[in-house]
């Protein structure tokens, strides 16, 4: 019994280590958004970067 709960356990980690893994590498597909949250300082116009920062 012992080895039976040690293999779902197991399994479930692999589970749940591939549903992260999944997600965090889709979630740009899945969730698209018309922003960016992160702004670069080289192509800032508008000096947001620095806005950010403060």
């Amino acid at each position: 019994m012992i080895s039976l709960k040690y293999k779902f356990l197991v399994i479930a980690g692999i589970v749940i280590v591939g549903a992260v893994i999944a997600l965090s590498f889709s979630k740009g597909i899945i969730i698209r958004q018309d922003y960016e949250i992160d702004v670069d300082p080289l192509k800032d116009p508008q000096n947001l970067f620095v806005t950010a920062r403060v």
